[in-house]
């Protein structure tokens, strides 16, 4: 079973619902695309740029070499802590995805991402590489 580090996701059907986990419970927040740009720019996501299924993932990231695509999931080495900028474009479960820095506390090292799907739902997993 993947060790969860961080997860959180915005998708819409008429607004978007906000859902995260990692000692927070579970809300919602209206929104409109706009909003989930907003945050891709203010607070750092991967965002799939899949317009018939807009979601956003909050992921912390760290300077290293650029993420090795693959076909369902992005790998992020380890280095040192970047909180702002573009990384690098990457696959997440088929759609292209945007990978932005953002430090949400997990130590650094190399981190795996990978989008899983379940009764309709889409799930974020992130966690460290090797420790699936």
């Amino acid at each position: 079973m993947a060790r969860l580090v961080d997860w959180s996701v915005l998708k819409t059907d008429g607004a978007f619902q906000r859902l995260g986990l990692v000692g927070a419970a579970p809300g919602s927040a209206p929104g409109s695309l706009e909003e989930a740009e907003r945050l891709c720019d203010e607070e750092g996501v991967v965002v799939s740029v899949d317009p018939a299924r807009w979601q956003a993932v909050r992921v912390s990231l760290w300077d290293g070499p650029p993420p090795v695509p693959e076909r369902d999931h992005g790998v992020v080495d380890g280095g040192r802590p970047r909180t702002s900028g573009p990384l690098a474009l990457f696959r997440l479960d088929g759609r292209i995805a945007r990978l932005w820095p953002v430090e949400l506390g997990t130590a650094p090292g190399a981190y795996r991402v990978r989008v899983v799907e379940a009764a309709g739902q889409a799930f974020v997993q992130v966690w460290p590489d090797g420790r699936q």
